[in-house]
């Protein structure tokens, strides 16, 4: 009897490790601007402390780094690093808010941070099931009154290998998904229905309007690699211009709300 839970014990850690190792999924994406459509594929490695986003049709990457809280946009081209720390770009989000805050109602109507659906109209709800990359995930759909702002089919046993804790650091900080919900006029109530989607997002769609203009993005995974991945994968490359753009960008905010005439007026 002993035995066998000792056996069990070890295929059940085994199974822990396989779900939380390391990863590479090679999405394919696609934005699509009025009738411009644009189309790439990416390629994601994820470790216990890194995800490297590689584009090798753009010539760019993103590694973002969950134990110090920095991202790097990295261009290949102009063989630049961009640097952005979780801390400036909080700051840069409360300028954002309060800038939000204190527009008109009217200014608001032209974004996409105020709904026409009051919190009660939004919701997160499960649409099915659907196979993605060959993994089993559950579809879901985050609805604001009649309209769909998120799609997602998720698999609910491939975790990303990060440690929760750093994980809920820094997520925020990296899913564009997750700034426009924090920016809308409904934030708690998006956040809170949007954490109903368990697993790792394999299959995701959503679309950003403001005024007459629509962007949607959409994103599917077609390869999903276990396994260990090289270290020096996720190294920075050498000889390149690093720039904090993140530094950079907060400075100019904070500049324009002292002065938010300025650039403005006539001379």
């Amino acid at each position: 009897m002993k035995r066998y839970f000792l056996v069990a014990f070890v295929i059940a850690s085994m199974a822990g490790q396989l779900i939380a190792g390391d990863l590479k999924i090679t999405f394919k994406n696609e934005v699509k601007l009025m009738l411009m459509t644009k189309k790439s594929e990416e390629t994601c490695y994820y470790s216990a402390r890194y995800v490297l986003k590689v584009n090798e049709k753009e010539k760019t990457d993103r590694l973002i780094d969950y134990k110090d809280l920095i991202s790097y946009e990295i261009n290949h081209i102009k063989r630049t690093i961009d640097i952005y720390t979780l801390d400036d770009q909080m700051k840069m989000e409360e300028i954002m808010k309060n800038k939000v805050g204190t527009a008109s109602s009217e200014k608001k109507k032209k974004t996409i941070l105020t709904f026409s659906a009051g919190a009660n109209d939004i919701k997160a709800q499960q649409v099915g099931t659907e196979t993605v990359a060959g993994r089993a995930c559950v579809k879901w759909e985050v609805i604001i009154g009649k309209k769909k702002l998120f799609a997602a089919s998720a698999a609910p046993t491939l975790e990303m290998p990060i440690p929760k804790a750093d994980l809920e650091k820094i997520d925020k900080f990296v899913d564009p998904m997750m700034l426009i919900l924090r920016l809308s006029s409904e934030s708690s109530k998006l956040e809170a229905e949007y954490a109903k989607i368990k697993g790792f997002p394999l299959k995701t769609e959503f679309q950003i309007s403001s005024g007459l203009i629509t962007v949607t993005f959409r994103q599917e995974a077609t390869k999903i690699e276990e396994g260990p991945i090289t270290a020096s994968v996720f190294d920075l490359p050498k000889g390149y211009k690093t720039v904090d753009a993140g530094k950079e960008m907060l400075e100019k905010m904070m500049k324009d709300k002292k002065n938010p005439d300025n650039g403005t007026k006539k001379k």
